[in-house]
């Protein structure tokens, strides 16, 4: 026996038999004639005489070699379960353990987080209560699925505790116990409305894109045109023509180089550099006017680009602040 055994065995283990006379179980390491320990299970009962005198001790000694890897594994698997139930605890996902019957029986902080209901008023209750009610019915496919032993992925309209809907994905794990019966089921719940705008995002600039690209391509095919149309307006100008005949050439070709200038910006918008850079103010202006210069004269107003002036007047208020 290991010395710190027998002293452990001298001192609480032989008294114990002799005062209180009970049945006693320890275990106890005992060394081989090898120097190998042996860890043991003892149990010791105390034999009386007829006279009711005491008697001898009976030992019953076992291998606890399978015992001691058991309560090892055991205490192992607690630990684990611990740092699990403490992830899942702190986790931002919404993550709930829901009975056959489809009533919640744990609730996280992140199930606080994404649906707003305290543990208090949640656990209990259906799951249905965190499903929209236009959904409940998908919701209730996806259960039948996840009783016949599936694992479903997949995403729905989640309710807020404001009646508020919020996009979700969700993920549905069955929780079987042998021989295969259905007591439950993990639900993962993912708060999936920012990523739903990313998506959106993306599709409208993916669809602006296109567009861009689109215009580009029909840009490029209006200049071959007009470009030939504008040569032969510039040839019936050097003609002799009368008056009425030259104004309406005149006209013709303003209203083309309007035209022109609509497409040439066309492609500058589409093959522009998303960087910063420094721009020609005066030469915007302009080309804004041209651009609504007919609309401007049908409506009477006359537009005047005055940016040397309106530019001393931005710098004057930058270095001295509002002008009084």
């Amino acid at each position: 026996m290991q010395p710190g055994s027998a002293i452990f065995y001298e001192t609480q283990f032989t008294p114990s038999l002799l005062i209180r006379r009970v049945l006693l179980e320890i275990s106890l390491d005992f060394v081989t004639a090898s120097g190998e320990r042996v860890p043991t299970l003892v149990n010791a009962k105390l034999r009386e005489e007829e006279s009711g005198t005491q008697g001898q001790i009976l030992l019953s000694i076992f291998g606890a070699k399978q015992r001691r890897l058991y309560e090892t594994e055991l205490l192992r698997a607690r630990r684990e379960a611990e740092v699990v139930s403490e992830v899942v605890r702190r986790s931002s996902d919404a993550i709930l353990r829901i009975s056959a019957s489809n009533e919640i029986e744990s609730w996280n902080r992140g199930a606080e987080q994404t649906f707003g209901y305290r543990a208090r008023d949640a656990i209990g209750r259906s799951i249905f209560l965190l499903i929209s009610e236009e959904c409940h019915q998908f919701f209730r496919d996806s259960i039948e699925k996840v009783k016949s032993g599936e694992e479903i992925v997949t995403e729905t309209v989640g309710r807020c505790d404001s009646g508020q809907p919020v996009d979700v994905s969700i993920s549905l794990s069955p929780h079987l116990e042998a021989p295969g019966v259905f007591v439950g089921y993990a639900a993962i719940f993912r708060n999936a409305t920012e990523r739903k705008l990313a998506e959106k995002a993306l599709l409208q600039s993916e669809k602006l894109a296109s567009v861009g690209r689109l215009a580009s391509s029909i840009a490029h095919e209006i200049n071959n045109p007009l470009e030939a149309v504008t040569n032969l307006l510039y040839i019936l100008s050097l003609k002799d023509a009368d008056d009425m005949t030259k104004a309406l050439i005149r006209s013709a070709q303003e209203e083309l180089a309007r035209v022109s200038h609509i497409t040439t910006h066309t492609l500058r918008f589409h093959r522009q550099s998303s960087s910063r850079t420094k721009i020609n103010m005066r030469g915007l202006f302009d080309s804004v006017i041209s651009l609504y210069r007919a609309r401007l004269h049908n409506s009477g107003i006359k537009a005047i680009n005055d940016c040397d002036e309106y530019l001393s007047f931005v710098s004057l208020k930058a270095k001295f602040g509002k002008y009084s």
